[in-house]
C-alpha cells in the first residue's frame, strides 16, 4: 500500500503537469520534467487534500482512500480532454563529442548517492531531530483513526518539546503526507513512509534540475548542474528526513518553471504558482485554537 500511495500520488501531480505544460522534445526531457515534477507537486496536493478531507469528513482510511481516487479520475479526465498545440525543441538535448564522458560520470555519482542513501536510512531510520521532534511526531497525530488526530494542533506540543520546540508555525504538508502514507498502509509510525518519502522527494529534485536545465541551456550543462548538486551536502541531508529537502524541490521548480514559462505560457505560471504556494500551508498554528 505504500507502494500505491506513492504512485497514486505522483499520477496525479504527472497528468497535472502533463496538462499545464507543453511537450518537449526529445522525450526524455518530456516525460523526466513532468514525473519529477508529479512526484514533488502530487505530494503536495495530495497532502493537502489529505487534510482536507479529515477536517471536512472525519478520520477515515477508506473515505481518505476513495475521495484521492477521485481526485486521479478527475487528473485523468484532464489529461484525457487536454490538447497541446505547442512543442518545445530542447538546445543540444543530445550530446556530443567528448561531452558523453559526462554520463559515466553522473551515473556513478547517481550509484553513490543509492548506498549512502540506503546507509544512511538502515543506521539512523528515524531520521535526525526534526524529523523525529517534529515532523514524524505531528504525523503520528494526524494519521490516527479516532478524533485524537486533532492533536497534532495543540498548543500543549510546544510545552511538552519545551518553548516552540514543536514549531507551531511550520507548515503542514511534510507531516500530511506522511500521514496521508500511513494511513494507506494501515500501520501508523512504519519507518518506511518517512523515509520513501525522503528518497522521493531527493529523487524529485535532482530530475527537475536536470531535466529543465537540459531544455534551457543543453544536455551539458544539465548534467554538469546535476553533478554538482550530487557532490554538496545534498546528500547527506537527504536520508534525515527533513522539510528542506521538500523545500528545496519546491523552490527549485518554482525557478525552472517561471524560466520555462518565458513570456507566453500563463498555463506554466500556474503550475509555477502552485509548488510556490504548496509548502507554505496549512500551519499548525491556524488551526490550533480550532481543533484543540
Amino acid at each position: 500500500m505504500l507502494i500505491v500511495s506513492l504512485l497514486s500520488s505522483t499520477a496525479i501531480g504527472y497528468l497535472l503537469a502533463w496538462v499545464l505544460l507543453p511537450v518537449y522534445k526529445p522525450a526524455w526531457t518530456d516525460l523526466l520534467l513532468k514525473v519529477s515534477l508529479g512526484a514533488g507537486l502530487g505530494a503536495g496536493v495530495t497532502s493537502g487534500f489529505y487534510f482536507l478531507t479529515r477536517i471536512l469528513i472525519g478520520p477515515s482510511r477508506a473515505i481518505s482512500i476513495a475521495t484521492e481516487f477521485l481526485l486521479l479520475a478527475s487528473a485523468a479526465a484532464g489529461f484525457w480532454l487536454a490538447r497541446h498545440d505547442r512543442i518545445v525543441i530542447a538546445a543540444h538535448a543530445v550530446p556530443r563529442g567528448l561531452l558523453w564522458s559526462l554520463l559515466p560520470a553522473f551515473v556513478v555519482a547517481l550509484a553513490l548517492a543509492v548506498p549512502l542513501f540506503s546507509d544512511s536510512t538502515a543506521s539512523n531510520p528515524y531520521g535526525a531531530w526534526d524529523a523525529w521532534a517534529i515532523w514524524n511526531q505531528r504525523a503520528r497525530f494526524l494519521a490516527q483513526p479516532d478524533e485524537s488526530w486533532r492533536g497534532a494542533f495543540s498548543p500543549l506540543l510546544n510545552q511538552i518539546a519545551g518553548a516552540g520546540a514543536a514549531h507551531a508555525d511550520y507548515p503542514m504538508l511534510l507531516s500530511g503526507y506522511i500521514a496521508r502514507c500511513w494511513t494507506w498502509m494501515d500501520s501508523i509510525g512504519d519507518v518506511a513512509a518517512p523515509i520513501a518519502t525522503a528518497a522521493l522527494f531527493s529523487a524529485a529534485t535532482v530530475g527537475v534540475l536536470v531535466s529543465a536545465l537540459a531544455i534551457l541551456r543543453g544536455w551539458s550543462m544539465a548534467i554538469i548542474a546535476g553533478l554538482i548538486l550530487l557532490g554538496t551536502a545534498f546528500q547527506l541531508i537527504c536520508p534525515w528526513q527533513y522539510a528542506d529537502i521538500p523545500i528545496g524541490f519546491y523552490y527549485v521548480s518554482t525557478f525552472a518553471l517561471i524560466l520555462l514559462a518565458g513570456a507566453d505560457s500563463q498555463r506554466i505560471l500556474v503550475l509555477a504558482g502552485l509548488a510556490t504556494a504548496l509548502p507554505h500551508g496549512p500551519r499548525t498554528k491556524d488551526f490550533s485554537s480550532r481543533c484543540s
